[in-house]
């Protein structure tokens, strides 16, 4: 496996798929056909325990995307509206910040600039 030194950064892919089992050639399903999971899976980590500070997807999903524990932003019952706690920033207004996917998907306006996560004012 390669290492990581002070002057590299570490090379982080994060694969998160839909109520998936461990079912992949890498964990040791043999029917599984998982060639490229398991390739990236060779010259890296496999993670065989993790742990959720919620139980169900919809609030574990939010606070990985938000970095936030889900009853920080109202999103620890399933079909709750999320909210914004008045002494942060909007999540959004910093998730649009960061990520610009032009008019496609996201309507960040035409013109607007991609700024990486170090360059947002907190």
């Amino acid at each position: 496996m390669p290492t990581v030194t002070e002057n590299q950064p570490p090379n982080i892919l994060w694969i998160s798929l839909e109520d998936t089992s461990p079912q992949f050639g890498c964990y040791g399903d043999s029917l599984a056909e998982t060639p490229n999971i398991d390739g990236l899976a060779a010259d890296g980590r496999v993670y065989t325990e993790a742990c959720s500070t919620a139980g169900v997807c919809a609030p574990s999903r939010a606070s990985i995307i938000t970095g936030r524990y889900q009853t920080t932003i109202g999103a620890h019952y399933m079909r709750t509206r999320a909210y914004e706690p008045r002494h942060t920033k909007s999540s959004n207004t910093l998730f649009f910040r960061t990520i610009s996917l032009r008019n496609s998907l996201s309507g960040v306006p035409e013109g607007s600039r991609i700024l990486l996560y170090q360059q947002l004012e907190y």
